[in-house]
């Protein structure tokens, strides 16, 4: 499904139905989920192509928080002054992006995983989050592309003591999406401070058949001073 489209244009992936069809406006575009849920827009241009690529899981049905929280499925107890890699899975949304000679410009959210969401912190000081649960892997596991990608985390304990790791937040203007057709992958770091404190940061890398999504935070032409995590109300 992911990838550049001449429109019109009408395909159905899945539990996707989409169509893009000329109308005296230009184009309109349809989206169908298996749900039932439908979305129509008109394209107001002569000529256009469509991006479909995995975007930020935190935008549908509509934006709420910055913030994902990765809750592991087993504790992870790290030795002082180590350093480890493991791979987590994350929910991803699919993003639609109309392009022009000028840019492009987001059209559509999709996904195929119902949001929950918690809070993170103490009630009046905490963060609410998306909450998705995740299995700890040794090698990277196989999930669809479509609703799921992996996380490649390195985690690296710098106190003397040993850790207890339960969760994992990532600040959604910090995530870097690479993509394949089988596959959508993130790198992050995660650096232990103390048994209360870490600092995570996604960081950027170059893998042969991956190519790098489309961020939504970009489209909408915001800009961010400080986009990692520090994690101060708990591991």
């Amino acid at each position: 499904m992911y990838g550049i489209y001449d429109i019109p244009l009408s395909f159905q992936e899945g539990k996707i139905s989409l169509n893009v069809t000329v109308t005296d406006f230009g184009f309109l575009y349809k989206r169908k989920l298996e749900d039932k849920s439908e979305v129509e827009k008109l394209i107001l241009s002569n000529k256009s192509k469509l991006i479909i690529n995995p975007v930020e899981p935190l935008n549908f049905p509509k934006h709420i928080t910055d913030y994902l929280m990765l809750e592991f499925d087993k504790d992870l107890i790290i030795a002082p002054n180590t350093e480890k890699n493991i791979f987590v899975t994350f929910p991803i949304e699919i993003g639609v992006f109309i392009v022009s000679k000028n840019g492009f410009e987001p059209l559509d959210n999709i996904s195929l995983i119902p949001a929950k969401y918690s809070l993170y912190g103490d009630p009046q000081n905490g963060v609410l989050v998306r909450h998705h649960k995740t299995s700890v892997n040794l090698k990277s596991p196989s999930v669809d592309p479509l609703r799921q990608g992996v996380i490649d985390l390195n985690i690296k304990n710098t106190d003397s003591n040993w850790i207890t790791i339960t969760k994992l937040i990532i600040n959604s203007y910090d995530m870097k999406l690479y993509f394949s057709s089988d596959l959508v992958k993130m790198k992050a770091d995660m650096k232990i401070i103390n048994s209360l404190t870490a600092e995570v940061d996604c960081v950027t890398f170059s893998e042969k058949g991956l190519k790098k999504a489309k961020e939504l935070y970009k489209s909408r032409k915001l800009s961010m001073i400080s986009t990692k995590f520090i994690m101060t109300e708990g591991l």
